[in-house]
């Protein structure tokens, strides 16, 4: 009898979960790809701060691969370690005002990458397991002491010494790059590593949609992360938009900065609900007034960054934009409504050959 029991038991669950499989399907059938990009693998944050070059890498590999490179493992730490570099100078040269921390927009990759190079990820030496720690805090201070002194000495007092215990800390909390290393049978430095990828540091922009500054030009955002002062290319909210579908088509990835909201996912899709029972994916119309508000009550506040890289329909025809989270393993697929992007997008970083040919002509 228990055999029996077991045996029903056995079925039923079995038919549970299949029902669940069937289910979970159904959520999803009726979304359909149209157009997909290239991209690597999204890796795992090192450090707690460090999202912006983790995203940076993300879409500096998919550019990689758009030139038709096979698949590669930037060090996303390598960025982390140099941008440490660029603003202890940037902090002498500011006479304190530039932070020294680990926070940098995600097109500071580019430059980086431009000044000092690039590495794989297995040209990354880092230092033993107990020293790094994803709390960045400890470096920190000691790497703003070390400026701090050098600062409040008068020119001419202090050598260059000083850099090398800059470096050391570097070094000995988060690593450093290999001088030099084999990729594929070929020696490279970082610098030539960075020129074989064949890439143009320069090409690359972030678009934004503000009504308080004038669009198709230059506009400024306050923001803690962009302590470069990186200018960003202001577009009517549509401009948005129109830049992601042609970016896409033209087998450009776009990285997405802006709110993605745990309340607003109908399975894998992120809606902007009307909140109708029966339609959990009907959605409010977005006007500019409403983007405008929405946006300047999130553009203080910590946003997600996502790499958009598809193009996907649903049967009642509604476009999705196919993107996954760029600072987390899994290559999870979230599907964006236009409503929810427009709504949302803080900024975009991408390469200004992505933008449609008439909007880029007259942002100039």
């Amino acid at each position: 009898m228990k055999k029996i029991n077991l045996l029903t038991w056995s079925l039923i669950a079995l038919f549970g979960l299949a029902t669940l499989g069937a289910t979970a399907q159904k959520t999803d059938a009726g979304i359909k790809i149209t157009k997909s990009v290239k991209t690597s693998d999204s890796k795992a944050l090192k450090r707690q701060s460090s999202c912006w070059s983790n995203a940076g890498t993300a879409l500096l590999e998919a550019e990689w691969l758009r030139t038709g490179k096979p698949v590669v493992d930037i060090s996303a730490m390598d960025f982390v370690h140099n941008a440490y570099l660029l603003k202890a100078q940037a902090y002498l040269d500011s006479e304190g005002k530039t932070k020294v921390n680990e926070v940098s927009p995600a097109i500071e990759v580019m430059k980086l990458a431009k000044v000092y190079g690039m590495v794989p990820e297995n040209a990354y030496m880092y230092p033993q397991q107990d020293l790094m720690d994803p709390n960045t805090a400890e470096m920190d201070a000691i790497l703003r002491g070390t400026l701090r002194m050098v600062q409040e000495k008068e020119k001419g007092n202090f050598t260059e010494k000083w850099q090398n215990t800059y470096n050391t800390t570097l070094m000995r909390y988060i690593g450093e790059s290999k001088i030099s290393f084999d990729y594929n049978g070929t020696n490279y430095t970082p610098l030539s590593f960075a020129e074989y990828s064949g890439l143009n540091f320069d090409d690359y922009l972030m678009m934004t949609s503000d009504m308080r500054s004038d669009y198709n030009a230059n506009c400024d955002l306050v923001m803690a992360q962009n302590w470069s002062d990186y200018k960003f290319y202001n577009v009517a909210h549509s401009g948005l938009i129109e830049t992601i579908n042609n970016a896409i088509e033209n087998n450009y990835t776009v990285l997405w900065y802006g709110k993605l909201d745990k309340d607003a996912m109908v399975g894998d899709m992120a809606v902007v609900s009307a909140g109708v029972k029966d339609n959990p994916t009907a959605e409010k119309q977005i006007d500019a007034d409403f983007r405008q508000e929405t946006f300047e009550k999130n553009i203080a506040k910590d946003q997600d960054f996502l790499l958009i890289f598809g193009i996907a329909k649903d049967e009642q025809g509604k476009t999705y934009f196919q993107a996954k989270k760029v600072c987390e393993a899994g290559d999870k697929v979230i599907n964006l409504s236009e409503a929810y992007v427009t709504l949302n997008t803080i900024y975009l970083t991408l390469n200004k050959n992505a933008v449609p040919a008439a909007l880029r002509s007259g942002l100039k």
